[in-house]
């Protein structure tokens, strides 16, 4: 699967969170392809982590400064750009395809919330309608 890494850092609480929730039996082969998914995507979270903290220190708005210190305001907007830029520009590939939503639907409770997180995980091939 094919994601950017703003995709992905918006969506990771969405996706742990419906990873550690409790499959019934029969869904062993679901769980499965979640848990691989979570484990090709906890790298990239932790790399983009190391990354971020070093564009902070560059920026001048990392941890460690005086509290005395007055704050960078030109700094922290140099960061979120950068920060928000690099997310943005950066495409990713985890493990697997896409999951129909059809497939985790009544399986696990999931929220309309972490659905729109996960659009790039779970995929509704339905026509849009509320019954």
């Amino acid at each position: 699967m094919k994601l950017t890494l703003h995709q992905l850092n918006l969506s990771y609480q969405a996706l742990t969170k419906l990873a550690g929730r409790e499959f019934p039996k029969e869904h062993h082969k679901l769980a499965y392809a979640i848990a691989r998914v979570v484990r090709s995507a906890k790298p990239e979270i932790d790399a983009l982590a190391e990354s971020l903290e070093d564009l902070a220190r560059k920026c001048g708005v990392g941890p460690g400064h005086a509290p005395d210190t007055p704050p960078n305001f030109e700094g922290a907007k140099e960061y979120n750009e950068q920060a928000l830029a690099l997310m943005k520009e950066t495409e990713i590939e985890l493990w697997g395809d896409p999951i129909p939503f059809e497939k985790i639907a009544g399986v696990v409770p999931i929220s309309p919330m972490e659905l729109a997180l996960l659009d790039w995980l779970i995929a509704d091939e339905s026509p849009a309608r509320v019954e």
